[in-house]
């Protein structure tokens, strides 16, 4: 048994806290026959508008959830539960605003067990419930956006296999109706081809064109095939020329490209070949009119050349024709004498000491005449040779003219090492600009002409600059001077000798010739490789 004082306290407890307590009548409505005082509190009715039957406690239920409710009282009230929790649900306060309500209610039955009061707390559930239902709407709007994104990638899904599908008959229709031929191999072996590298190899099937493979992984030809796919592996592209003599005997160039990939998780070699022995054969068609170009160059300027070699010959000419009529003044007039042994001696060392004038500048002639066969004979060949013995060549050729005209030589030379290159073609293009720069000097009529030359050296490079005081090419014509026919003498020029002369420096010798004026003149420089490269195709059979 509780005392007054224990059942004040408690009552102030339910007064205070944040739980209505209620008793209800079973009958219609729910009247309230207890409440606590802090319904005031929290719903903002008093406690004796539910007492006095003011306002049932159904008045207040949301009608929404009326029926639900009253459907749960329905239910536990069949069972023998003593207690049951309600769902949820919504209560209107006085001043019209809803709140969510926890509601626990326990049954009060009679001595023939039937329900007669109804016993229980609510309580404000309301923050709890509204982040409850934003995490439901969250959910929920999530699901639709998972929906809606999946139905989304389902169709991209289709659609990338309709493209793929798209893609697959693409690619199979390129890969067997291209007339270039291509190979996948898997370490050397095939695996798969399409039908035009079979026509271009003459294979009737994949263990022919499998044969010729690893016949072509033998060879050198003169590069190394594994060599190309070991630089394929660590670049990730190679391209190069392969040439193929074919069964019927047929001469086949194609250019390989080479690209490895994955396929499947596995390192596959894509190689791609190309019919280009139509592109060789012009190639080698071009490089035959190109060096009919320069051989024909070269006796464009063999007119100019007698005139040299008629300077070269004068002087030694003179002297063997003194000599000989020194020797025959001398026999008429019978200074010769032998008729003792000291007369002998002298006429002896008389005769050899003009036999020996003579056979010097006999030498000499024979030299000259050397030098100018060997510039005229066609050299296919690259040597090692010094710049400065070049130019020596070239200037032996044109000495005794530039002495005849007075011309000045100066020349400055570094400490050069060889270089490997077309010798007697630097020697041609080198006469060209000393034969322009003569021809300059002689049209401007030079009071002092004067040809510098310098030969000097860059890392990887070595340069020739000619340089003469003729004062220059007019500015309007020095970006065409190295057009073919375009000449700035007056006469007898053919307009072929600089255009010429670039194409050997730039195309045969891999280095570069360009023009500008100096202070006194036209300056021109040549800029060689210390080494030429051989392409491949240099070294490959060459086309008939």
């Amino acid at each position: 048994m509780l005392t007054i004082s224990e059942n004040s306290t408690i009552n102030e407890l339910l007064d205070s806290g944040e739980f209505i307590f209620f008793k209800w009548e079973n009958r219609p409505d729910w009247p309230v026959s207890f409440v606590s005082e802090n319904t005031t509190d929290i719903l903002g009715y008093s406690p004796e508008s539910f007492r006095k039957g003011m306002i049932s406690y159904s008045d207040i239920i949301h009608p929404e959830d009326l029926a639900h409710v009253l459907d749960e009282v329905e239910q536990y009230s069949k069972t023998d539960c003593d207690r049951f929790i309600h769902q949820p649900y919504r209560v209107i306060k006085k001043d019209e605003s809803i709140i969510w309500v926890y509601d626990a209610t326990h049954m009060i039955r009679d001595s023939k067990n039937n329900i007669t009061h109804f016993a229980g707390y609510i309580m404000d559930i309301t923050p709890l419930k509204e982040r409850e239902l934003s995490l439901q709407k969250r959910t929920e709007n999530l699901k639709s956006e998972i929906a809606i994104q999946t139905k989304t990638i389902q169709k991209q899904k289709e659609r990338l296999k309709e493209d793929v599908k798209v893609q697959k008959t693409l690619y199979e229709e390129l890969f067997n109706s291209t007339k270039d031929g291509i190979i996948l191999l898997k370490n050397e072996s095939i695996t798969e081809y399409n039908n035009a590298i079979l026509k271009m190899m003459q294979c009737d099937s994949k263990n022919d064109l499998q044969d010729m493979l690893s016949s072509f992984f033998r060879d050198t030809n003169p590069i190394s095939m594994k060599d190309m796919f070991t630089q394929a592996m660590n670049e990730g592209l190679s391209r190069f020329d392969w040439y193929v003599k074919l069964s019927d005997g047929t001469r086949l160039w194609t250019e390989v490209t080479l690209t490895p990939m994955q396929i499947q998780n596995e390192m596959t070699m894509h190689s791609h070949w190309r019919d280009i022995t139509r592109r060789k054969e012009l190639e080698y068609i071009n490089r035959q009119k190109t060096n009919q170009l320069i051989q024909q160059s070269r006796f464009a300027q063999m007119g100019e050349m007698i005139s040299m070699i008629a300077h070269q010959w004068r002087q030694p000419l003179s002297v063997i024709a003194a000599t000989i009529t020194a020797m025959q003044t001398k026999i008429e007039f019978g200074k010769i004498e032998c008729c003792t042994t000291q007369e002998m001696e002298q006429s002896s060392t008389y005769l050899l000491d003009h036999f020996s004038k003579i056979n010097t500048n006999i030498q000499y002639m024979s030299q000259t005449i050397n030098d100018f066969r060997n510039f005229f004979k066609p050299n296919k060949n690259a040597t090692n040779f010094y710049l400065s013995d070049a130019f020596n060549r070239a200037l032996s050729m044109l000495e005794q003219s530039f002495k005849s005209k007075s011309i000045e030589i100066k020349l400055n030379i570094d400490d050069l090492e060889s270089i490997y290159c077309y010798e007697n073609e630097v020697i041609q293009v080198l006469l060209n600009l000393l034969k322009n720069a003569e021809d300059a000097l002689i049209e401007h009529k030079i009071s002092k002409p004067k040809i510098e030359v310098f030969i000097n050296k860059g890392d990887d490079t070595q340069s020739i600059i000619v340089i003469d005081n003729a004062g220059g090419i007019p500015d309007s014509q020095l970006e065409q001077i190295f057009d073919p026919y375009f000449s700035t003498k007056s006469k007898n020029g053919t307009g072929l000798g600089l255009y010429m002369s670039k194409t050997i420096i730039e195309e045969h010798c891999q280095g570069e010739l360009t023009a500008y004026n100096a202070d006194h003149g036209a300056c021109f420089v040549i800029k060689l490789p210390i080494s030429i490269t051989l392409s491949p195709s240099s070294k490959s059979p060459r086309l008939p």
